[in-house]
């Protein structure tokens, strides 16, 4: 398999915690590895409930929330990863067109 790309938005730079894009990374490159198809946009979304940080991971193929342990910097907010066969870009939603919608992107 291919290595990917992997591309942020310079406000995804500035906003998220290092240690938690590489969360991101991890998750979806092991559905990557095991030969799981990926859908345009992967999702994230950061929750902290009880002072315990969830990460909620899905596309429109896949759903799983993880309770991610031992982290040094909280941070609430949704993700996405667009990715191109080769290439992957982290962003915020808010990052894409303001006109489209998510379900037109998926």
């Amino acid at each position: 398999m291919n290595e990917m790309g992997i591309f942020y938005t310079q406000k995804v730079k500035e906003t998220v915690p290092r240690e938690l894009q590489a969360v991101c990374w991890q998750l979806l490159n092991k559905r990557r590895r095991n030969s799981q198809v990926l859908a345009l946009v992967q999702r994230f979304e950061f929750t902290i409930q009880s002072q315990q940080l969830f990460l909620k991971y899905e596309d429109k193929n896949y759903s799983k929330v993880f309770e991610i342990k031992n982290y040094k910097h909280l941070f609430e907010g949704t993700l996405w990863v667009i990715v191109q066969s080769d290439r992957a870009t982290m962003i915020f939603p808010e990052e894409i067109n303001e006109e489209k919608s998510e379900d037109e992107i998926l």
